[in-house]
């Protein structure tokens, strides 16, 4: 799964199952979802927010029964220099 992030348009775009592609996009707090087969992502319950160079984005996450088990975050962020992926937490989904 994997999701991307643009301030200035402010949309959200989840992968396809393949990360070849993206399903679609959300503005945070309007209504409609996105799907694959990991999980559906709610835009009424998208939020984000900043702060100076900090960005918080809060992602509503259903999981798909098939996509249960320990999983890693990694994240990438990019303002002209590209910081690379690194992974920055991990969770167990029941």
């Amino acid at each position: 799964m994997l999701f991307l992030y643009y301030p200035g348009s402010r949309l959200l775009y989840l992968s396809n199952d393949s990360t070849s592609g993206w399903v679609g996009s959300l503005t945070p707090g309007q209504s409609g979802t996105l799907q694959n087969s990991q999980c559906t992502v709610s835009g009424a319950a998208l939020s984000v927010s900043g702060s100076g160079n900090n960005l918080t984005l809060n992602v509503p996450l259903s999981f798909q029964t098939a996509f249960s088990g320990a999983k890693n975050i990694y994240m990438d962020a990019y303002d002209g220099a590209d910081s690379g992926w690194q992974q920055k937490g991990s969770w167990t989904i029941p």
